[in-house]
């Protein structure tokens, strides 16, 4: 069954994820700002980017950012990602939320919830690892 507003419109759907870094905020916010750096965190198992737009920068607790309805092939529109990033400890307690509305079809929503589920997946655990401290 497919959840449907009372407008008749798909409902929004959210992916959130919330992980300690063992980095300060600046360290961590400078890395996801910086564009250039993407593939070395967000991409390297998921395919390139379609067009990302950033809508919203506070250095260095919050990035938000937008990707086109057509970068995204339907799959998610009105798509709205944040990144926060709060002191805790020694560290950062970075938080991610992925927000839009899913395609009517039934197969894109399906694959849209795995790839995004997944996206935000790797993005974190790749940042985990690439700010692990060595042993």
């Amino acid at each position: 069954m497919r959840s449907v507003s009372t407008t008749g419109e798909l409902a929004p759907v959210q992916f959130k994820t919330t992980r300690y870094l063992p980095a300060p905020p600046a360290v961590v916010f400078e890395l996801i700002s910086d564009h250039a750096a993407l593939p070395t965190w967000l991409y390297p198992r998921i395919g390139v980017p379609g067009t990302e737009v950033v809508v919203g920068v506070e250095p260095p607790f919050r990035l938000s950012y937008s990707a086109t309805d057509e970068s995204l092939r339907g799959f998610l529109t009105a798509h709205r990602s944040e990144l926060h990033c709060a002191a805790y400890g020694d560290g950062t307690e970075l938080s991610w939320t992925i927000r839009g509305r899913l395609a009517p079809s039934w197969w894109k929503r399906w694959i849209a919830r795995l790839v995004f589920a997944r996206a935000i997946r790797t993005g974190v655990k790749n940042l985990e690892r690439r700010f692990a401290t060595p042993r």
